[in-house]
């Protein structure tokens, strides 16, 4: 286990859970590039992660979700 130094979780924690979430939730696309990974929703709307820690990016996608 790679432990976060930001979030203190998993830095390469499984992440079906989180595709799953993401796909239930309309998400239509990603891509990555240097600067992290975005999402592209059905509805037009995108989220921008950092990219390097899955526990990090897990929490930002969640939170995102929930606020939707």
């Amino acid at each position: 286990m790679l432990t976060c130094l930001i979030c203190g979780g998993d830095m390469q924690q499984d992440t079906a859970e989180i595709t799953e979430l993401l796909r239930e939730s309309g998400c239509i696309g990603t891509t990555t590039d240097s600067g992290g990974r975005e999402f592209q929703f059905e509805d037009g709307e995108r989220l921008e992660v950092g990219g390097t820690c899955n526990a990090c990016d897990g929490k930002e996608i969640r939170k995102f979700l929930e606020s939707r």
